[in-house]
């Protein structure tokens, strides 16, 4: 979600089956070519509106990079689980370059 861009992929790794009942992953496609920061996505109804909600079975794994826009629908069965993990890989030769820059 952060302004820097380059290098990171966000990886899900589903436990449970996620449906439109119990919050699944959003994304809105093609944002990444927008480059647009999340505080925007977040001000802005117009793109929550694009946003297609990522439905999982338990072993499916969603990727998707830095510069998507994503974030997590709206609960509507407290009662159903949505467990999963959730973790960022970043290219540190990437890293490297932009803070030789700095």
């Amino acid at each position: 979600h952060g302004e820097r861009r380059g290098g990171t992929i966000g990886v899900w790794f589903a436990f449970d089956d996620v449906d439109d009942w119990n919050g699944p992953l959003m994304i809105v496609r093609g944002s990444h070519k927008q480059r647009l920061n999340f505080s925007a996505w977040r001000q802005n109804r117009r793109h929550m509106r694009q946003a297609e909600h990522i439905h999982v079975q338990p072993g499916d794994v969603v990727i998707w990079g830095e510069s998507t826009l994503h974030g997590g629908a709206r609960i509507a069965d407290w009662n159903r689980k949505r467990r999963s993990f959730i973790t960022w890989y970043r290219d540190t030769v990437h890293l490297m370059k932009a803070d030789a820059y700095r």
